[in-house]
């Protein structure tokens, strides 16, 4: 999720649901 953080800005709960 780390690689994603940016996506969701620092929400990495964001990005592991798939929403972001």
């Amino acid at each position: 999720s780390a690689a994603f953080d940016y996506w969701g800005k620092g929400t990495s709960v964001t990005v592991t649901s798939g929403k972001k």
